[in-house]
């Protein structure tokens, strides 16, 4: 695993952080001791329901938006960047963008002998993983890995992050595979390529970043559940004993509230938003306000029904602990945060007992990175600039 605070990577990184509903871009600086961001910008493309997607044209509205972003790097954002100097650019692609898939792999000998052929092993098994990954990859068969990573070894039931060149009578090793659609790295390359003369320097996945920088922040946690609630679909990791054991993704994010508020209001799910937001702030009259809520109650339940029910699936091969870290749009955060207090989810958990759920926020990375006077702070940037200040620490399969 990776260390906040260790040496920092000298020099200043752009990332692009691909949701279901819209693109985030920051420009950081790691000059410092902590990652500066001294620019960021977010911007939303079209939504498509769920049920009915159309990938190919959901693509093409992502796309469209990156290049619109990467255009405003390039006229407002670069000049923020000590030197003008850009270095890594990294792409984090969250759901439904690829697909992963944690494998545990146990290797046993009666006496202490050197671990190095067991990696030769491992290869040969995740070439396999990678087979039958590709077809399940959004956006066609033709799959691209973009991570093959040992988020955890143990020599011996011991906790290593160098098992190289040691031996040990048992090797236990957690690695993570990402997949990407070939297309979808093509076109994102392509439009970085056209802006900024190379391609992407380093492509991951929402899932392990999320992971590795919460496990850091909150190390005294072992077990936890990790939910993301992105535009258009909510994805639940379950952490056990510091490995991303398993992962499940339903099609109920945040625009899923807005439709459903704008559906019982008979208004557009834009004018959804601004009305929550009126009430939330105390700011909707009496009659508005009874509306909103009674909206708000309704689809409350709907998601809570299929949180439950995609967590109920992980409860056939893991047991769900109670400690949970939430990812959302700030706008709505708080609101699901107390829709997970107030469901049922923790008749699924191992003990019954209530979920104890952290809205992750800029504030709980103030420790490890900061923000210019004149950005607003964007809490999966802060996740992803942490991530990219060690990614050269981590564990890959070669």
């Amino acid at each position: 695993m990776f260390g906040i605070g260790a040496s920092p990577k000298k020099d200043s990184c752009l990332i692009f952080d691909i949701g279901s509903g819209s693109i985030g871009a920051g420009l950081v600086d790691m000059t410092g001791s902590a990652p500066n961001v001294v620019w960021c910008n977010r911007q939303s493309f079209p939504p498509q329901v769920p049920e009915h997607l159309e990938f190919n044209r959901f693509m093409q509205g992502m796309l469209g938006t990156l290049q619109t972003l990467c255009e405003s790097v390039q006229k407002e954002g670069l000049s923020k960047v000590p030197g003008r100097s850009l270095g890594k650019i990294y792409l984090i692609f969250a759901s439904p963008w690829y697909i992963s898939q944690t494998t545990v792999l146990k290797f046993q000998h009666e006496k202490s002998v050197s671990v190095e052929p067991y990696f030769s092993e491992i290869k040969k098994m995740l070439e396999q993983k990678e087979a039958a990954l590709a077809g399940a990859t959004p956006g066609g068969s033709k799959a691209l890995v973009i991570e093959k990573q040992i988020i955890e070894a143990r020599l011996n039931g011991y906790p290593t992050a160098h098992p190289h060149g040691k031996a040990a009578h048992s090797f236990e090793a957690a690695v993570l595979t990402s997949m990407l659609g070939m297309e979808l790295y093509q076109q994102t390359a392509a439009i970085v390529h056209k802006t900024f003369g190379r391609n992407p320097s380093s492509l991951h996945s929402f899932a392990l970043v999320s992971f590795a920088t919460i496990r850091d922040i909150f190390a005294p946690e072992e077990n936890f559940l990790l939910v993301d609630i992105g535009s258009e679909v909510t994805d639940i990791g379950v952490v056990r004993d510091d490995v991303l054991v398993d992962t499940i993704s339903f099609p109920s994010g945040k625009n899923f509230i807005l439709r459903a508020v704008a559906a019982a209001l008979g208004i557009t799910p834009q004018e959804a938003q601004s009305r929550i937001e009126l009430y939330r702030s105390g700011k909707s009259e009496a009659g508005e306000s009874k509306k909103v809520v009674a909206a708000l109650l309704a689809v409350e339940k709907e998601w809570q029904g299929a949180f439950e029910k995609a967590a109920g699936e992980l409860t056939k091969t893991t047991t769900l602990p109670t400690a949970l870290f939430l990812t959302a749009d700030q706008d709505l955060g708080e609101w699901f945060r107390v829709a997970l207090l107030e469901g049922n989810a923790k008749n699924l958990s191992e003990t019954g007992q209530a979920l104890s759920v952290v809205l992750l926020t800029p504030e709980h990375f103030a420790k490890y990175i900061t923000f210019a006077p004149t950005v607003l702070p964007d809490p999966f940037i802060a996740l992803e600039a942490l991530f990219a200040q060690r990614i050269d620490q981590t564990l890959i399969v070669d």
